[in-house]
C-alpha cells in the first residue's frame, strides 16, 4: 500500500510541475489525496462486486442505513426501497474550505455526513450552525423540482459525504406513487413552517 501511495504521490507532484499550478490550488490537491488514501486503502467496489448478492446488500445497508433513517421522510419505508436509495448513494470527498452546496443554486439531491465537520451560512453570510459525522442536509431538493439551495455549506476539515441525487431518488420512487406524494407533502408542509417562522 505505502509503495503505491508513493508511487501515486510522485506522479502526483510531476503533474503538478508540468501545469505550474499555483501553491494554494497545490496543496488543496495534496491534501484531498492524503485524505482519500488515508481513509481509503482499497478499491471498495471491486471487494463489494468479489462478493455474494445478499452479502453486498447487507454491507451497503449497514454502512448506510444509519444516514437515511434519521431522515424524517424516510423513516418506515419498506425494506426495498430502503435498499434502493442506499445502493444509489455515491461517497464524496470534500477538504477545508471546499464549498459543498451554495444558497441560491438550483438543488439537486441531498447529503449525508460521513465524517467530518461543515459549517452552515445563511444567505448573507452569517453562520448558523455546525453539521458533524451522521448529519444530513438538502432532503427537500429530493422532492420539490426547481426548488433553490436557502444556506450555503462549507467544509471546515475533510469531510466524507455520501450524496443522493434527485434523479436516482426519482427513480428508485416511481413504484411508490403514493408514498411519494405522502413524503412531498411533508417537504412542502416544512417549507411553508420555515416560510412563516421567518416572519416572525
Amino acid at each position: 500500500v505505502n509503495n503505491k501511495y508513493e508511487h501515486f504521490m510522485n506522479q502526483l507532484h510531476e503533474f503538478i510541475r508540468y501545469k505550474q499550478l499555483p501553491e494554494n490550488m497545490k496543496q488543496r490537491i495534496l491534501l484531498f489525496y492524503k485524505f482519500k488514501f488515508e481513509n481509503n486503502y482499497y478499491k471498495e467496489d471491486d471487494i463489494l462486486e468479489s462478493l455474494s448478492e445478499n452479502l453486498q446488500q447487507d454491507i451497503i445497508l449497514q454502512n448506510c442505513q444509519g444516514f437515511i433513517e434519521k431522515v424524517e421522510y424516510f423513516r418506515n419505508l419498506p425494506t426495498n426501497l430502503l435498499l434502493s436509495l442506499v445502493k444509489c448513494m455515491k461517497s464524496e470527498i470534500f477538504i477545508s474550505g471546499d464549498q459543498i452546496v451554495k444558497a441560491g443554486t438550483p438543488g439537486n439531491g441531498m447529503y449525508f455526513i460521513s465524517s467530518g465537520t461543515a459549517a452552515v451560512f445563511s444567505p448573507d453570510d452569517v453562520e448558523v450552525c455546525h453539521l458533524t459525522d451522521g448529519s444530513h442536509f438538502g432532503e427537500i431538493s429530493l422532492l420539490i423540482e426547481e426548488g433553490k439551495r436557502v444556506v450555503t455549506v462549507v467544509a471546515i476539515e475533510c469531510c466524507e459525504l455520501y450524496f443522493l441525487s434527485r434523479k436516482d431518488f426519482q427513480i428508485a420512487m416511481a413504484p411508490y406513487p403514493e408514498l411519494k406524494m405522502e413524503m412531498k407533502a411533508m417537504a412542502e408542509k416544512q417549507i411553508l413552517h420555515s416560510l412563516f417562522a421567518r416572519r416572525l
